[in-house]
């Protein structure tokens, strides 16, 4: 059934506003603010030269950069790793919610707690 580009990104936004509503939520209750970080093409970007890459086969990034030392690497850990770069570069974005938006409350945003694990 193709419910078509308008319907993926309703249903995608409703699934991450059922997780994003309790994680602000836990979040408020022990202190810890919430930010957001912009999830755009953290898939098909270089978290060490910040290049555009492409997926050789499922699951897998490589970057187009042959200068860089990431030649093929694991998408999902490449895309975390991008996200955390973002978040520390502090290019952190609060998206407000639009009557333009399509999709649930706030369920395109990535949140991070902004405290950091300790070391020890």
């Amino acid at each position: 059934m193709d419910y078509g580009a308008f319907m993926k990104r309703r249903l995608h936004g409703w699934a991450f506003a059922k997780i994003h509503a309790p994680i602000r939520y836990k979040a408020a209750e022990k202190g810890i603010r919430v930010e957001t970080v912009n999830p755009a093409y953290t898939s098909k970007t270089c978290h060490c030269c910040g290049e555009q890459g492409y997926p050789p086969k499922q699951a897998m990034f490589k970057c187009s950069n042959p200068e860089c030392w990431v030649s093929t690497y694991q998408a999902d850990v490449n895309a975390a790793l991008t996200i955390a770069n973002r978040y520390l570069s502090g290019e952190n974005h609060s998206r407000e919610h639009t009557s333009a938006d399509d999709s649930a409350e706030e369920g395109g945003m990535f949140d991070h707690p902004t405290r950091q694990p300790s070391r020890g």
